[in-house]
């Protein structure tokens, strides 16, 4: 029913019942008797329009009208309650505050207590009730039904999957509590009917399914979730013959793609179960209670949602499951992994990590070992510890190359995801003592900031990245070190590369603050451009490789800006081939049009006319120019005029905000001279 509706119900009924009770004060007889109906008439009516009112526009978690369902009077004021936006997405109420969530009629997310704040299935990763749901996600639902009771409810879902033709499922999940003011214990029971699906072995591959994949709001990126801290440190295996066995949580990125991670690997059938203990607040326990056949979970070694699989034989045609999920007090958490048996975790080689120590200096001494470490990372199997070969100890990293390309060790441990939630902000400095041996190719140390969502090395979005020079050949340790102002971004990455065959170490490394890099994002020496410019293509500088005069501003990460009073910015060296070529700059600027501000390029002894930088509209200026032979150049911008234009009584300073620097080759040298020009 909608709102409108229910508003016209109310006062239809409401002036219903006080023309009853007018009738009865004129028609009964004079006694007492007719005082006390009419105040029970007045007094039921009122009542409903208390029990009505709160119902009339609640809305959803994803901003739909809910209406409450039918049920017993005692289940109103506490309990559980249904509230339905539409047929598929529904909430249940306990003691007034949503507990569980379903989406688009297979979509669920839940919580123990309605004080609660970390809900099994996060926003973006709800448990999806419909089998296979990384594989093979979608899900078509024919019918839901929801239904609530003073103690708890029955959610039912009965779909199909798109993906295998005549395959269908039936889902419910039960909620129930000893009385309102207990944690609920929730249940989830499927049956996946196979049929004569003639493809589904095929498609299925590997002989197993994945029936459940539990996100857990608060396990990880805890920023994110809406958190302060990261919950559960260990996770607990128990088997249907009593056996105990618990892993830590460790803080491993699946660098190496073909990684096994076997720790957070176990065989899991019926009677069995997975804990997540946590030492502050009430864990979680998930209990196997019926599988059509032995399956395992796998905790994924990132994000933590653990993976529920089960076999399935060849021929057969249902496969069914129940799982239990009940809070896990802190005291009996503890008590359980004081009985459990430790796994031997760092027997899986890729366990063997150093630990990324934030704030000191890296020697690459300690391994990975506790929940609250964060580690590098080997980018390839080509990434290796050396326990004999260090600048002052015997121990550093090392990368063996090859001829097939880059890779690196790096570490993602600093930003708002780790250690202490917080990104980095001002300038800073890396440093790092390398050493090489017969690379054919390059060496080198960089720092690549973002602000998308976590990636592989070298996949991030929109990456502003500095490296330090290139080292090539053999060489003894030396110091090496870049700048950057982390001003603006979220995610970082410190990576140590090689790129080409030989073979690299590097010790030594460090982070650390260094206000004389704030307002710059430097990579020191030359950038050699002399094969990686193709006629007729546009090759964009790294805006943040800019020096710039005083003041220095970060009003845009993304984008130079230049102050007026003779602000200027210098590129970084660049080597180029002998040609012709053009600096293409795009900018626009502030101020006023009668006025506006003025640049000077120039670049290998060329310089512009003057560029009036048109305000509040992007416009693009062309600096062209000839070398007759290689010769390393600059690019230099200047902001030639007084920044003052006056709009009435208001004085407004100037700015030039520089969006693009690019250089494109144009042709090879020809006997003419160069010259400079700027167009919009």
């Amino acid at each position: 029913m909608l709102q409108g509706d229910c508003e016209a119900a109310f006062t239809i009924g409401w002036a219903t019942l006080t023309l009853v009770a007018t009738m009865c004060a004129v028609w009964l007889p004079r006694t007492r008797g007719r005082l006390a109906f009419c105040l029970l008439v007045l007094t039921i009516g009122f009542g409903s329009h208390l029990w009505v009112l709160p119902l009339v526009g609640r809305e959803s978690a994803n901003g739909s009208p809910l209406v409450s369902s039918s049920m017993p009077a005692e289940g109103r004021a506490a309990g559980c309650q249904v509230h339905s936006a539409d047929r598929f997405n529904h909430e249940v109420h306990f003691n007034g505050k949503p507990v569980f969530i379903l989406k688009d009629g297979y979509l669920a997310r839940f919580r123990f207590t309605p004080s609660d704040d970390h809900w099994l299935g996060t926003r973006r990763h709800p448990v999806n009730l419909g089998w296979s749901p990384v594989r093979f996600p979608a899900v078509k639902v024919g019918d839901v039904s929801v239904k609530a009771n003073a103690h708890g409810f029955a959610a039912k879902v009965v779909g199909s999957k798109p993906d295998w033709p005549g395959v269908r499922f039936a889902t419910t999940v039960t909620g129930q509590a000893a009385d309102t003011n207990r944690p609920l214990r929730y249940t989830i029971r499927s049956e996946l009917v196979i049929g004569d699906c003639a493809d589904f072995d095929k498609l299925l591959g590997r002989g197993k399914i994945e029936y459940l994949d539990i996100w857990i709001e608060g396990i990880f990126w805890p920023v994110r979730d809406g958190h302060d801290r990261e919950l559960y440190e260990d996770f607990l295996f128990g088997e249907a013959d009593g056996s105990l066995h618990s892993a830590p949580k460790l803080h491993v990125f699946p660098s190496l793609r073909k990684a096994a991670y076997q720790t957070l690997v176990r065989t899991m059938s019926e009677g069995g179960f997975i804990g997540l203990i946590d030492s502050v607040e009430s864990g979680i326990l998930v209990r196997i209670k019926e599988l059509s056949s032995p399956g395992k979970v796998g905790v994924c070694w990132w994000t933590w949602d653990p993976h529920l699989t089960m076999k399935v034989r060849p021929g057969a045609a249902r496969l069914v499951y129940e799982v239990e999920f009940e809070g896990l007090p802190v005291a009996k958490g503890r008590a359980l992994s004081a009985r459990a048996q430790p796994i031997p975790f760092q027997g899986d080689i890729e366990y063997k990590v150093p630990i990324f120590t934030r704030g000191q200096v890296n020697t690459f001494k300690k391994l990975l070992d506790s929940s609250d470490e964060w580690t590098w990372e080997p980018h390839s199997a080509r990434c290796l510890l050396d326990d004999q070969v260090g600048y002052d100890d015997k121990r550093s990293v090392t990368i063996r190359g090859d001829a097939a390309g880059r890779t690196a060790w790096y570490t993602r441990a600093v930003g708002v995801d780790y250690f202490d939630h917080r990104t980095l902000n001002g300038g800073y400095r890396v440093a790092a003592m390398v050493r090489t041996r017969n690379v054919v190719g390059s060496t080198r140390i960089g720092i690549v900031c973002y602000n998308g969502p976590e990636t592989w090395l070298y996949g991030e979005p929109d990456p502003i990245t500095a490296y330090s020079p290139e080292i090539r050949g053999t060489n003894d340790w030396a110091p090496v070190e870049i700048w950057f102002d982390a001003t603006g971004y979220k995610r970082f990455k410190i990576v140590l590369e090689q790129n080409g065959s030989g073979q690299s170490w590097f010790d030594n490394v460090s982070l650390t603050s260094d206000p004389s890099a704030a307002g710059v994002f430097r990579e020191t020496g030359v950038l050699d451009m002399t094969d990686s410019l193709i006629p007729g293509k546009v090759h964009l500088l790294n805006l943040r490789n800019f020096d710039t005069s005083h003041p220095r501003m970060l009003a845009d990460a993304r984008s130079l800006t230049l102050a007026w009073r003779d602000c200027s910015a210098r590129s970084r060296p660049l080597h180029l081939a002998a040609g012709r070529y053009r600096f293409i700059v795009k900018a626009k600027g502030e101020g006023c049009r009668d006025d506006p501000p003025v640049l000077l390029a120039e670049v290998a002894g060329v310089t512009s006319e003057h560029i009036a930088v048109a305000p509040n509209s992007v416009s693009h200026y062309e600096l062209a120019f000839e070398l007759p032979s290689d010769k390393v150049v600059r690019l230099m911008l200047t902001f030639t005029n007084d920044g003052v234009c006056r709009h009435g009584e208001n004085e407004i300073d100037k700015n030039v905000f520089i969006e693009s620097v690019a250089v494109s080759l144009s042709e090879p040298p020809s006997p003419g001279g160069s010259k400079g020009h700027g167009s919009s």
